[in-house]
C-alpha cells in the first residue's frame, strides 16, 4: 500500500512538472518560480491508541521544536508545489497510575500542495495546503518512571506515514541584501496513517525498560498540530548574488556609465540599462498616460496599449519582477484617495495577469495615495504627474 502511494504521488508530480514546462522551458523562467528557504516552529505531538483508555489515563502532548528546510514552484497563479525536510520531534506522556513518555526524533518529508487565493487587498496570499508526509525516526528516548530507553527499531517503526493539511498566508517581502523575498505562516494538523508498533513489540521479541517479553495489541498512531513559520527566496537572486561574487581577473571593458538618479525613467531608459549590465532595482518607469474612467479604477480602452507596452517588457526580460505603484493628486480626502489609488493598481495588475498573462508570481502592486508626489500640486501640469502609474523593478 504504502509503495504504491509514493509510486503515484511521483507520477502526478512529475506530470503536474511537466504540464507546468510547457510555459516557459528557459532557465530563467523556472528560476523565477522556485523558491528556497528555512523554517521554524512548534509541533504540539501526541499519538493515538487505539486500546487506551482515555478516562483512566491522562494524555498530555509534547511540545516539541521544528527546524528544517523548504521550498516552492508556483506553477500558476492559484498552485504551488511546496516540498519540505523537517526536523522535529514527535511523542506522547502519559500519566495516571504511572508516568510514561515517549520523545521520539524524527525527519519528515513533506510533499504538499498549495492553493493561493488572493484577496483584492492583496495584503497577502491565504493558503491551503494538502499533502503527504514520509516519517524516518532517527533517536530520542522512551521513560517509565525512574526507568529509560533509547528509541530503537526495537520500541518504534522507522518509517511512517501520513497525511498534513495547512491553512495559513504568505506574503512577499522586501529585504536589505536579498532584495526580495516570502515570508509564509501556516497552522498544521498531521495525522499518522501507519502504526508506528515495531515488529519486535508486537510478536513479543523486544525487551525494553526491565520489562521482559511484553505483548503489544492494537495500534499507535502519530498526530498533532503545528504552527510553522518559513522564509523563503527566489533561486534567481541566489544566482544573481553568486554570479556578483565572481570578479573578472583583468578589466577587458570599459564599465559602462552609472544610471542617472532621477524619479522616472521610460521604459526605453530600463532596457537599455539592462542591456549593458547595470543594476536596474528600484527604478521606476512612469506612466502619465495610463486613463481611468472618471473617480474610478477602470482602465478606458485607449490605455491599454500603453500597458501593453510593460507586458512586452516583462516578456523581453524576463528574470524581472514588477511592483505595480498607483498615485494620485491631492484633490479629494486623503483616505478616499489611497483607496482609488490601490483599486487603480489592482486594475493594471488585473489587466496584466488576465489578459497578457503574465506569470502573478512577478507581479504586485500598491497604492500610495497622495503621498508620494513628483511635481507640485497647485498647478494642472503638476497634478496630471503625480497622477501617474509606477512600474518599479523589484528583482532582475
Amino acid at each position: 500500500m504504502l509503495k504504491s502511494t509514493i509510486c503515484l504521488l511521483l507520477m502526478f508530480v512529475t506530470f503536474a512538472f511537466a504540464l507546468d514546462a510547457e510555459k516557459d522551458t528557459t532557465t530563467t523562467g523556472f528560476l523565477n518560480k522556485m523558491q528556497i528557504g528555512f523554517l521554524i516552529g512548534n509541533n504540539n505531538a501526541s499519538l493515538r491508541y487505539s486500546n487506551l483508555d482515555h478516562k483512566k489515563y491522562n494524555q498530555r502532548p509534547l511540545n516539541r521544536l521544528i527546524f528544517g528546510i523548504n521550498g516552492q514552484y508556483r506553477m500558476n497563479n492559484n498552485i504551488s508545489f511546496n516540498p519540505s525536510i523537517q526536523f522535529i520531534g514527535k511523542g506522547v506522556s502519559i500519566s495516571e497510575q504511572f508516568n510514561y513518555t515517549l520523545d521520539a526524533n524524527y525527519m519528515d518529508l513533506n510533499l504538499p500542495f498549495n492553493y493561493h487565493i488572493t484577496p483584492a487587498a492583496r495584503f497577502a496570499d491565504l493558503i491551503f495546503s494538502f499533502g503527504p508526509t514520509f516519517g524516518l525516526a532517527t533517536g530520542g528516548k522512551i521513560t517509565y518512571d525512574d526507568l529509560s530507553t533509547k528509541v530503537s527499531k526495537a520500541n518504534i517503526k522507522p518509517f511512517h506515514f501520513g497525511l498534513r493539511l495547512a491553512v495559513g498566508v504568505q506574503k512577499k517581502i522586501s529585504m536589505p541584501i536579498l532584495q526580495t523575498g516570502t515570508v509564509i505562516l501556516q497552522l498544521a494538523w498531521h495525522n499518522g496513517l501507519t502504526n508506528t508498533y515495531a515488529t519486535m513489540e508486537k510478536n513479543g521479541e523486544a525487551v525494553g525498560l526491565n520489562i521482559p517479553n511484553y505483548y503489544i495489541q492494537g495500534t499507535r498512531k502519530h498526530h498533532g498540530y503545528e504552527i510553522v513559520l518559513g522564509f523563503m527566496t527566489p533561486l534567481s537572486l541566489l544566482k544573481k548574488k553568486s554570479k556578483d561574487r565572481i570578479k573578472p581577473s583583468v578589466e577587458i571593458e570599459e564599465k559602462p556609465a552609472p544610471i542617472p538618479e532621477k524619479d522616472c525613467y521610460s521604459i526605453e531608459e530600463i532596457t537599455n540599462f539592462f542591456e549593458q549590465g547595470l543594476d536596474i532595482r528600484s527604478r521606476k518607469i512612469c506612466l502619465f498616460d495610463i486613463k481611468f474612467e472618471f473617480d474610478k479604477s477602470d482602465v478606458l480602452p485607449e490605455s491599454m496599449a500603453i500597458i501593453d507596452e510593460i507586458a512586452d517588457l516583462l516578456n523581453s526580460i524576463k528574470s524581472i519582477t514588477i511592483k505595480i505603484n498607483g498615485h494620485t493628486d491631492s484633490r479629494g480626502g486623503e483616505a478616499y484617495n489611497q483607496k482609488l489609488s490601490t483599486k487603480r493598481a489592482l486594475s493594471v495588475y488585473t489587466y496584466l495577469v488576465e489578459q497578457r498573462n503574465i506569470d502573478a508570481a512577478r507581479l504586485a502592486y500598491e497604492g500610495f495615495g497622495e503621498k508620494k508626489p513628483i511635481d507640485a500640486n497647485d498647478t494642472d501640469e503638476g497634478r496630471a504627474r503625480n497622477r501617474r502609474v509606477e512600474f518599479e523593478i523589484v528583482s532582475q
